[in-house]
């Protein structure tokens, strides 16, 4: 709808890795939202729900849209856990709206519900403006093709949704060689002879180099325990097969130009002479494709570490976490076990037939008293 006025807000931008060049995003995201074809204006502005970051901008830019003489409603849209709710929070708080209650922004406490499990939003919630405006928060747009959507506990969704700043974290990889990304995705080098791999996802997430010919057996084995998330083996065995997406992508020798997207997760920065034929194996129905680089000079600037097995999510207090799932899902395996045994007792209580025979004996009842009927008439 062309005659609609829209502004792109680029959210969470309090994520981005440390030292990330503002201008080149804002660039980068112009050039991206030319590719839709049914808005007049291809006006972007980048914020921070968390932080306020940007909403003096943000102002200034829409009040070139608002006339006090034509008042407006202001629906706030977009995917599921894009912070729509945590930005209207933040924006009522900015333009001083002083009827939403109190609002605890540090501890995230009143206000509109947010929380990182999607669909929170349930229906359009609105907040009269000055001057008769209008402001409407809306529910998210639902995404199967998300992998988020196959995560069913909020302990993985918290996992895999960043909850601070994203730290790049660059691996050299070999042709023969893959990369699993928790016990989610696979990516597998089929042609070309090196290539650095930078991955920008939650630090929550295993990231693990091996062979590309160990690699399944690796996954199946290792799936829950030492590749997470999924943390549980139930929700593993849930998660649709994995398919195969070929991806060929150019590279040189200082900079990335292409970026391996898996939606829902992250996205692969590859750097590298030539060109590369990469194998993305994600869940059936999980969208991937390519896109120019966000950030192209990560490898540059942050560097290549050494893999180590130890070097993402694999900490004492990630260990602490593991342990008390652990212990509550054999505890909930004892309840449930105590359970089954109390109920299939009661049943064989009930079901058993008695030993000791009828305690009145009908045949002598019927002797002593004498049996009659009684006619109605």
């Amino acid at each position: 709808q062309k005659l609609l006025q829209v502004i792109f807000l680029i959210n969470k931008i309090d994520l981005l890795p440390q030292g990330v060049q503002m201008e080149r995003i804002k660039l980068w995201s112009r050039r991206m939202s030319r590719h839709m074809k049914n808005v007049q204006l291809q006006d972007v502005c980048l914020i921070s729900s968390q932080t306020g970051e940007g909403f003096h901008k943000l102002e200034e830019r829409m009040s070139h849209f608002m006339d006090a003489r034509e008042p407006k409603w202001i629906y706030v849209l977009g995917r599921v856990n894009s912070g729509k709710s945590t930005f209207v929070n933040k924006f009522l708080h900015h333009i001083g709206f002083k009827n939403g209650g109190h609002v605890n922004h540090r501890t995230k406490v009143g206000g509109v519900t947010r929380s990182p499990i999607p669909g929170t939003t349930l229906n359009f919630v609105s907040f009269p403006l000055p001057k008769q405006f209008r402001l409407i928060d809306t529910p998210g747009i639902p995404s199967k093709t998300q992998i988020t959507a196959l995560l069913k506990r909020d302990e993985d969704l918290f996992d895999v949704l960043p909850q601070k700043r994203i730290q790049p974290l660059t691996h050299a990889m070999k042709e023969g060689g893959s990369m699993l990304l928790g016990a989610m995705a696979r990516f597998d080098l089929v042609h070309g002879d090196w290539c650095y791999a930078t991955v920008h996802m939650s630090h929550r997430v295993t990231v693990h180099i091996i062979k590309t010919v160990k690699a399944k057996d690796f996954m199946e084995r290792k799936a829950c325990t030492f590749l997470y998330p999924p943390h549980h083996p139930e929700d593993f065995d849930a998660m649709p097969p994995l398919v195969r997406h070929r991806v060929e992508v150019f590279g040189s020798h200082n900079r990335s130009w292409d970026d391996i997207v898996i939606s829902g997760l992250g996205w692969v920065s590859l750097t590298g002479v030539g060109t590369k034929v990469f194998d993305v194996w994600v869940p059936k129905g999980v969208k991937v494709f390519r896109r120019p680089a966000i950030m192209p000079y990560e490898v540059m600037s942050k560097g290549v570490k050494p893999f180590h097995f130890r070097a993402r999510a694999r900490s004492q207090k990630v260990h602490k976490k593991k342990r008390k799932m652990v212990d509550e899902m054999r505890d909930k395996e004892k309840r449930n076990i105590l359970r089954a045994e109390l109920a299939q007792a009661e049943e064989d209580r009930l079901n058993a037939p008695s030993e000791e025979g009828p305690l009145v004996n009908e045949a002598e009842v019927a002797e002593e008293f004498d049996v009659f009927e009684v006619d109605d008439e």
